[in-house]
């Protein structure tokens, strides 16, 4: 690969911002990336700190997920007894009422709610 602003030299690799080829030359060095010098250098800093913050939430981000899953859950088990006191009240009148049917809306969501969190349990388990 040839350096992008003096086409003759070789580049020592790219820029972590615009991706062009960069020789020696026109180069800044960071820990971890080149930049192309006076007009990447700010943009390849904050990358270099967007992804290092990145890393060191990655744990936290796991374990909210986890806490999700287990809060999912529990709304399930509310949402079945909820669901359930509402069915039970609906039969026993007379007529199939708008009880009845709410009952039928929190199993409903129940279910959803489960469905859930057995997804947030399965990707937290592949992090």
């Amino acid at each position: 690969m040839k350096c992008f602003y003096d086409s003759t030299a070789d580049a020592i690799g790219a820029c972590k911002s615009c991706g062009r080829g960069v020789s020696l030359a026109y180069a800044t060095e960071f820990p971890k990336g080149l930049a192309c010098k006076e007009r990447c250098e700010k943009d390849v800093e904050v990358l270099i700190s967007l992804i290092e913050r990145n890393v060191a939430m990655s744990s936290t981000a796991v374990s909210l997920t986890k806490g999700s899953a287990s809060n999912f859950y529990a709304s399930f088990v509310l949402y079945v007894i909820m669901g359930g006191g509402f069915l039970w009240m609906g039969t026993r009148m007379d007529a199939l009422t708008p009880i009845f049917y709410i009952g039928l809306a929190f199993l409903g969501f129940a279910i959803y709610t489960l469905i859930r969190g057995m997804k947030l349990s399965k990707a937290s388990k592949e992090e």
